[in-house]
């Protein structure tokens, strides 16, 4: 049964799941008002890039936040989350902008599919390191803590 006088094994960086959750919110408005300015002023801009940016920077940067805390919640272990949340963080973005820069041919036709390219590369790096944290905290968290109550244990 869950306890919740179990303590965590270390302090989740609760700073940097802030980080991923403003950041996320950050690339909603930015996509927001890229859109508003294409419609408004005929900029040119591929309205897909739009939808990736908010797919990868919104959505994906909200899921990393909020999963953290699911997680370490779940596992009472995050150890190893806060050595490669940064990483995580740092990566995402990079690979947003340069995803969206590359795919939006924002730095010129003959390096677009490099900087798309690029982006998409680190935004597997990000998702992978993502992956390999949840299943680290899962395999190693306090498997005492958390169990499944059986229908039998309620009579």
């Amino acid at each position: 049964m869950y306890n919740r006088n179990v303590k965590h094994t270390n302090a989740l960086n609760i700073g940097t799941v802030l980080a991923f959750i403003t950041t996320s919110f950050l690339y909603l408005l930015t996509g927001i008002v890229i859109l508003m300015g294409d419609i408004l002023f005929n900029m040119g801009i591929r309205r897909d890039t739009i939808f990736i940016m908010w797919l990868f920077g919104f959505v994906s940067m909200i899921v990393f936040g909020l999963s953290y805390m699911f997680v370490s919640g779940f596992t009472r272990n995050k150890a190893f989350m806060n050595k490669t949340m940064k990483y995580e963080y740092l990566l995402l973005n990079i690979g947003v902008i340069t995803f969206f820069g590359g795919f939006a041919d924002i730095v010129g036709s003959s390096l677009s599919i490099e900087f798309a390219g690029t982006g998409l590369i680190l935004l597997v790096i990000a998702i992978i390191l993502r992956i390999l944290n949840l299943a680290y905290s899962a395999l190693s968290g306090n498997q005492n803590t958390v169990r499944a109550r059986n229908f039998s244990d309620e009579q």
